[in-house]
């Protein structure tokens, strides 16, 4: 990090460009466009990605397993109805961010307070 006394026009471009991509992801349909109705300053996706989590933390500690395969992801989302238009995507996004943690073929909850030694079935 370098520290400069006086900004120049180029570290205001640099800001510009930052502000830019901050706006586009927050906004980005995930389709290329972009969404601006968002409701009470949570995106729509930070919405589905809060109930999907929460209901995959209760059926891991119903089902007392902290690991599960991509069709009973697939599965959840499909029960709770789920709003997004790419869940592929969706669930990848959860995995960058730490949420839903990728192991091999399997999936893992980070919320889930059960043991990973359970395996999924299905």
């Amino acid at each position: 990090l370098e520290l400069k006394e006086k900004v120049t026009q180029d570290h205001a471009l640099d800001v510009v460009e930052l502000m830019k991509a901050a706006l586009w992801d927050q906004f980005s349909d995930g389709a290329g466009g972009l969404e601006f109705g968002r409701s009470s300053g949570r995106s729509g996706k930070a919405r589905e990605a809060k109930r999907f989590l929460g209901a995959l933390v209760r059926k891991s500690e119903n089902e007392g397993k902290s690991l599960f395969t991509l069709s009973e992801l697939y599965k959840l989302a499909e029960d709770i109805q789920l709003n997004v238009k790419n869940l592929e995507q969706f669930i990848e996004q959860l995995n960058d961010h730490g949420d839903l943690l990728k192991a091999g073929r399997l999936y893992k909850c980070s919320a889930s307070s059960v043991s990973a030694h359970n395996i999924a079935t299905s």
